[in-house]
């Protein structure tokens, strides 16, 4: 008994692609694939990265503004040793003395010693603005968002595995 079979003959569809057309669509899927994963994986560990490096910068400045408070400090202290008047002056500033027949002024502006200065500025550090790709690791690093693309990225590598790979055109050319 034969099966009937019409003839048909073979559309652009029906011809298994050139390896090159496989090539590049197989190489377009893996590397849309890899780069997705890349990004889910190193994504959330650069946000990391980036935010210990600005707490670094954070301390960084704190600690020269120290140094420079611990330089002021040591020249008071050197000043006092051989400056009477420097001696009588801090004496008045800091604590409660007021020498005899001393004339009390007020003061003009704001009277901000160095040191409150260097306080204040070592409390409000400058913060540099964070990149785009700390920021993209930032969204990156909910566990939700992580899976989504780790599995958009899985999908994407087994559909170029199935559809352009390689032995696929051998298993087209077999059946024809």
């Amino acid at each position: 008994m034969e099966v009937y079979r019409p003839e048909t003959t073979p559309s652009a569809s029906d011809k298994p692609a050139s390896p090159l057309t496989r090539a590049v669509g197989f190489a377009m899927f893996t590397l849309v694939g890899v780069a997705a994963l890349a990004a889910a994986i190193l994504g959330p560990e650069y946000a990391a990265l980036a935010s210990i490096r600005q707490r670094c910068a954070v301390l960084e400045h704190q600690v020269r503004c120290e140094q420079r408070l611990a330089r002021h400090n040591d020249r008071l202290i050197a000043g006092m040793r051989t400056d009477p008047d420097l001696t009588t002056l801090l004496l008045i500033r800091q604590g409660n003395y007021r020498p005899a027949g001393a004339i009390d002024l007020e003061p003009t502006g704001t009277d901000e010693s160095f040191r409150q200065r260097l306080l204040r500025e070592a409390r409000n550090p400058p913060v540099a603005p964070r990149s785009f790709l700390a920021r993209a690791g930032d969204w990156l690093d909910d566990p939700l968002t992580r899976c989504a693309l780790i599995l958009l990225a899985m999908g994407t590598l087994a559909s170029g595995v199935v559809v352009w790979g390689p032995w696929r055109a051998r298993g087209a050319s077999r059946s024809a």
